[in-house]
């Protein structure tokens, strides 16, 4: 039986997956209906999201440092939190890239590595609905890890296929550099959906 707290962490990592999942789905709107002209207000609308979860994350830690008796270990809704607050960071930072390096259109593949992103972020959100119960779903919750893993894995691939046909492609060397960067911070974003998923098998192991 799960012990009674006064805040609901598992509550909270499904508020978090979502801020994650609504950047994910925000990044492929921005990207799908590409316009040079709202750079700025792409900026300002993913902020939005960014800061909610900190603000959100900074909420749960207050709790957290009082709580005497948290559900699972204090380390692990610690890390889960981090690498989750993460994905935010990274989406955020792809839009920040766009409006940095004043990209005037998007390339064709970009939308194909966001849908990447946005299935793993569902993964998670499927994760994380039964992850109260991790105990008695562990096979469940076991093999949704596997599948973001999967789902990592043909970011990877993807990312190699991208990298490769911007340098075999004849472009200047601004947009190799700003494109090499952006296809960088892509990966990363794939890459910390993966963290997720390890910090939660990581808690699942523990149970064994």
């Amino acid at each position: 039986m799960l012990r009674k707290t006064s805040y609901n962490y598992f509550n909270f990592f499904r508020e978090m997956i979502k801020y994650g999942l609504d950047s994910a789905k925000m990044l492929e709107k921005i990207v799908n209906e590409y316009d040079y002209n709202n750079l700025s207000l792409y900026k300002s609308e993913m902020k939005k999201l960014e800061h909610a979860a900190d603000m959100k994350k900074h909420e749960m830690m207050r709790h957290l440092m009082k709580e005497f008796l948290p559900p699972i270990d204090r380390e692990d809704i610690s890390e889960i939190a981090h690498v989750l607050d993460e994905i935010c960071d990274a989406i955020e930072e792809v839009v920040l890239l766009l409006y940095m390096y004043d990209i005037k259109a998007c390339r064709d593949d970009v939308s194909e590595f966001i849908i990447i992103i946005k299935k793993e972020c569902e993964k998670l959100s499927e994760l994380f609905r039964d992850f109260e119960n991790h105990k008695r779903n562990r096979d469940k919750l076991l093999n949704i890890i596997k599948e973001v893993n999967t789902i990592e894995e043909d970011g990877d691939r993807f990312y190699i296929n991208v990298m490769k046909k911007l340098f075999v492609e004849k472009a200047n060397a601004k947009d190799i550099v700003a494109w090499r960067d952006i296809y960088n911070c892509l990966e990363i974003c794939c890459d910390c959906c993966e963290k997720v998923a390890d910090a939660v098998e990581n808690v699942i192991m523990k149970c064994l």
